[in-house]
């Protein structure tokens, strides 16, 4: 999904974009806020042949109410 003036939209190149990236047999983790957005991005990979996707269900607000561990971006650079 993109932003964009008109609202979210489909992001077109999304597929595309992945496929560059990645390789269908990678292990793929999948996630954004809610957990809804990466359950359509998830769909559409497993749909466009990767094998090994997963979804991050409920998304990172899950994960926080789950108390499960975050790394915030300031501790990261101090390693």
């Amino acid at each position: 999904m993109l932003n964009s003036p008109q609202g979210r939209v489909k992001n077109q190149d999304f597929l595309d974009q992945v496929s560059s990236l990645l390789n269908p047999t990678y292990d793929i983790l999948v996630g954004c806020q809610s957990g809804a957005r990466s359950l359509n991005a998830t769909t559409e990979l497993v749909a466009a042949g990767f094998k090994k996707v997963r979804n991050v269900g409920g998304g990172y607000l899950a994960w926080v109410d789950h108390n499960f561990p975050i790394i915030k971006e300031q501790q990261q650079s101090a390693n």
